[in-house]
């Protein structure tokens, strides 16, 4: 056959598409093959850096304290002596059950403001406040007030009593104004507290009375 004036020659045409192909071949030989890995799993331990470490732990609650054991063991030696005056039945028991539980908890500011709560109310019948004055509970009242709680709760329910036990016989009024130099300096500590002020104000009147003070 000829095209445009020129013989074609089928065996020249061979030799040039063979010469083609291996030059095709040796060219994708020379390339590096294209490999597909799955990506790698790491076996190394993680590790958690320091400054990670403090946000790790605070998920985490700590173990409590002493002092957090302490204010669980006075706050439930609280709940418990309050349902035991309650079902004390008299008034001398309930006494017994305050005055010893004031002398086994007495750095407890719980078991205090229970204690003098307690007195406080027991103290707002004229006739119980002799018998709080013979069972010695006026020294216990001040023990609590000495003992500086830093609690106002415990000194205003221990005011609210010592108000109401001043005005009593002379007998009890001359057992609190043994103690007048812990009514003023309470009094001072607490100039804020309104309830404080005005209980020592009437402390004071009543023991006048009879020139006590």
């Amino acid at each position: 056959a000829e095209a445009n004036g020129e013989r074609f020659n089928i065996d020249d045409f061979r030799k040039e598409m063979e010469a083609e192909m291996r030059a095709k071949n040796s060219q994708s030989s020379q390339q590096e093959p294209e490999v597909h890995t799955s990506p790698k799993v790491s076996t190394k331990k993680t590790t958690t850096s320091t400054d990670e470490v403090p946000l790790t732990m605070s998920s985490f609650s700590s173990p409590p304290s002493a002092a957090d054991e302490t204010k669980k063991a006075d706050r439930s030696a609280a709940s418990g002596l309050r349902e035991k005056i309650e079902l004390a039945g008299d008034v001398l028991n309930a006494l017994q059950i305050i005055c010893d539980a004031l002398h086994m908890h007495s750095s407890s500011k719980e078991v205090a403001q229970v204690c003098c709560t307690a007195l406080a109310n027991l103290s707002a019948s004229s006739e119980t406040r002799e018998i709080i004055t013979a069972h010695g509970a006026i020294n216990d009242l001040f023990s609590c007030i000495k003992a500086e709680f830093d609690c106002a709760e415990v000194d205003r329910e221990a005011f609210r009593a010592l108000c109401n036990l001043s005005d009593s016989s002379s007998e009890t009024k001359q057992i609190i104004s043994c103690d007048l130099d812990t009514i003023i300096a309470t009094f001072y500590l607490h100039e804020k507290d309104k309830y404080i002020q005005s209980a020592t104000c009437s402390i004071l009147q009543q023991l006048s009375v009879d020139v006590i003070c």
